[in-house]
């Protein structure tokens, strides 16, 4: 019984990869529109100034 315990976590974290959500198709409301205009995506850092709890920390975002 205690050669098992090493296998465990190994089992229930694949166990974890195959119970994800199922598959689902596209709906016309999740496709690409025509008349809805396109977006760029804007990818930068943020340097936490002197003062914050975290001086000098950077941080990357995304909008």
């Amino acid at each position: 019984m205690f050669r098992l315990r090493p296998i465990l976590p190994f089992f229930l974290l694949a166990q974890l990869a195959f119970a994800a959500e199922p598959e689902f198709p596209l709906t016309a409301d999740s496709k690409a529109q025509p008349e809805v205009p396109k977006g760029t995506m804007i990818k930068d850092t943020y340097t936490a100034k002197e003062g914050s709890v975290f001086p000098g920390t950077q941080r990357e975002y995304q909008i």
